[in-house]
């Protein structure tokens, strides 16, 4: 099992994320921090993305093949669903 998966479903689970850090004179939550992170990566690579695409630049195959690129394989680019069900009050 990958070593990154397997220390987050060992230590990662309600209790730490919940836990505070001073960070520049705020207390915030580890959760609270991480999603800020995942948030703040997403809306940059959002970003950068849209100024590429108004500049006619190749979009880099950062997450996999970009929209463009599908084509190079002979076929259309997935449609996704993004309807997950899960349940945030488990734990991890």
């Amino acid at each position: 099992m990958n070593t990154l998966i397997q220390t987050v479903k060992e230590q990662w689970n309600k209790i730490s994320l919940a836990e505070e850090k001073d960070i520049s004179g705020t207390k915030i939550s580890k959760g609270d921090l991480l999603l800020f992170l995942i948030q703040y990566q997403i809306q940059h690579l959002g970003k950068m993305t849209i100024l590429m695409h108004q500049a006619n630049l190749k979009m880099p195959a950062i997450y996999g093949p970009a929209i463009e690129e599908w084509a190079n394989f002979g076929t259309k680019a997935p449609k996704y669903n993004f309807n997950y069900d899960f349940d945030l009050n488990n734990e991890l």
